[in-house]
């Protein structure tokens, strides 16, 4: 599968959306008044470390792990072929 054909605006706006997905659970680790300090410290490495990795793959152009991203190209390709 390829992202070339999607355009910059559109990978921006499914990226963000898959970001904000991850940025959200992050948050709902974060509430809460009893939350130990290494607990803290752990879930926001643990979203650094998910940052790092979807970077990565996003630069190999590799979609698993970006929902939004793939469902997009989904649609993007169905609609090519109804083009045809």
């Amino acid at each position: 599968m390829s992202i070339s054909r999607i355009t910059s605006r559109d990978k921006h706006t499914a990226y963000f959306d898959d970001f904000a997905q991850i940025l959200n659970i992050l948050n709902r680790q974060l509430q809460g008044k009893m939350k130990h300090l290494m607990h803290v410290i752990g879930a926001i490495k643990a979203f650094e470390g998910k940052l790092l990795l979807r970077n990565s793959l996003m630069n190999k152009q590799v979609l698993p792990c970006f929902p939004n991203m793939t469902t997009k190209l989904e649609v993007m390709i169905a609609s090519c072929i109804l083009d045809i």
